[in-house]
């Protein structure tokens, strides 16, 4: 038993670079689900509150969750990792203060 199985909202996350990419990866995954020992996988949707990612999530047999959606701008994760973490940045800004 798990004494904190990981939520869906917590997830890994892999980025590819378009819409078919995604497309491609669910059909890999649920073709192969019983292999990789996968317990759910999501239909691909658009995803996130401003609807920006096209993507779908899966969980593995250890309770992680995971998504694969589309980002087709590479330079945006650059942008996050460069500036810090991304989490302390989101905080700043609902308080009114400079991250």
């Amino acid at each position: 038993e798990l004494r904190s199985p990981q939520n869906v909202t917590n997830h890994w996350g892999i980025w590819v670079p378009s819409r078919d990419a995604v497309n491609a990866a669910y059909d890999v995954l649920v073709s192969r689900k019983e292999d990789l020992g996968l317990t759910r996988i999501q239909n691909p949707r658009q995803t996130h509150d401003d609807q920006r990612d096209y993507g779908f999530y899966f969980e593995d047999t250890s309770r992680n969750w995971w998504e694969i959606s589309e980002h087709p701008e590479e330079n945006e994760f650059l942008k996050f990792f460069n500036s810090g973490d991304w989490d302390q940045q989101e905080k700043a800004k609902q308080e009114g203060a400079k991250p």
